[in-house]
C-alpha cells in the first residue's frame, strides 16, 4: 500500500513538472512569434516608464496633457490690430502737419480716411490713392487741381431718402497718399471759407478738439449721405485715436 502511494505521488509530481515546462515553453514560443511578426519597439516615456508598442500607438498616462504640438507664431504673422495701427501711424504724421497748415483736425482727417477707404483697403485707395472718397467735381479750384491727376469711374453706393442705392460715380485720382491728404485739406478749407453751404461754414467756429461736433457738422454739410457717418467717425476716434 505504501509503495503504491509513493508511485502515485511520483506520477503526480512528474506530471505537474512536465505540464509547467510545457506551459513555459509554449509562452516563450508565442513571445518569439510576436517579436518576429510585429517587431515592437521599446518606448520610454518622460516618466521613465517602458512600453511595448509601434510607431503609431503609445499608451500614455491619462493624467498627462495632450502632446499635440501647438502652432508657433512666426515674426512674419501680423495681427489685424497691428495693420490698423500701422495705417494710423503712416497717415497721422501727415494729418498733424495739415492741421497746422489748414486747421483741419488731425483726428477728423484720419478718421475720415479710415471710414472712406476701409483702412486703405478699398480699390480707389489702393489703385488711385483716393483715401477720402472725394468725387471729381467741375468746381475744383486751380490749387486743388495741382494734386488731382485725373478721374476714374467706379461703382459706389449712396443713401437717398434713407435707402441705400448703387450708382456709378467719378472719383478723383492722385499720384500718392500725400496728394490725397493735401487735397482733402484744400477741399474742406475751400468749402469752409467759401460759403459752400451754411454747415461747412460753421466748421470754422468749432474748436478743433471738439471732434464730435466736427463729425456731426460734416455729415449735415453733406460730406457723406450715410446717415451713420458722424457716429462712424466718432467711434473710430474714441476707439483708435
Amino acid at each position: 500500500m505504501k509503495k503504491t502511494i509513493e508511485v502515485i505521488e511520483n506520477f503526480i509530481r512528474k506530471y505537474h513538472i512536465e505540464k509547467y515546462l510545457f506551459t513555459v515553453s509554449l509562452s516563450l514560443l508565442c513571445i518569439l512569434i510576436i517579436l518576429i511578426l510585429f517587431e515592437p519597439k521599446l518606448i520610454k516615456t518622460q516618466n521613465n516608464e517602458i512600453f511595448f508598442g509601434d510607431d503609431s500607438v503609445l499608451i500614455a498616462d491619462t493624467n498627462e496633457a495632450s502632446s499635440t504640438p501647438k502652432k508657433e507664431e512666426t515674426p512674419n504673422e501680423t495681427s489685424e490690430t497691428s495693420l490698423e495701427q500701422k495705417f494710423i501711424d503712416e497717415i497721422m504724421a501727415i494729418a498733424k502737419e495739415e492741421e497746422k497748415k489748414y486747421g483741419i483736425p488731425a483726428k477728423i482727417k484720419v478718421a475720415q480716411a479710415i471710414v472712406e477707404s476701409g483702412w486703405g483697403r478699398d480699390e480707389i485707395a489702393k489703385e488711385y490713392n483716393n483715401f477720402f472718397g472725394i468725387k471729381h467735381k467741375p468746381d475744383f479750384s486751380d490749387e486743388e487741381l495741382k494734386y488731382v491727376t485725373g478721374k476714374i469711374v467706379k461703382p459706389t453706393s449712396e443713401f437717398k431718402s434713407g435707402r441705400k442705392v448703387n450708382i456709378k460715380a467719378e472719383f478723383a485720382a492722385y499720384k500718392n497718399r500725400w496728394a490725397s491728404m493735401r487735397h482733402h485739406s484744400l477741399f474742406l478749407r475751400s468749402r469752409i471759407d467759401g460759403e459752400f453751404n451754411k454747415y461747412y461754414s460753421r466748421l470754422k467756429d468749432i474748436p478743433m478738439s471738439d471732434y464730435k461736433k466736427w463729425a456731426i457738422t460734416l455729415q449735415k454739410a453733406g460730406y457723406s449721405t450715410n446717415p451713420d457717418y458722424a457716429n462712424s467717425l466718432i467711434r473710430i476716434i474714441e476707439k483708435y485715436l
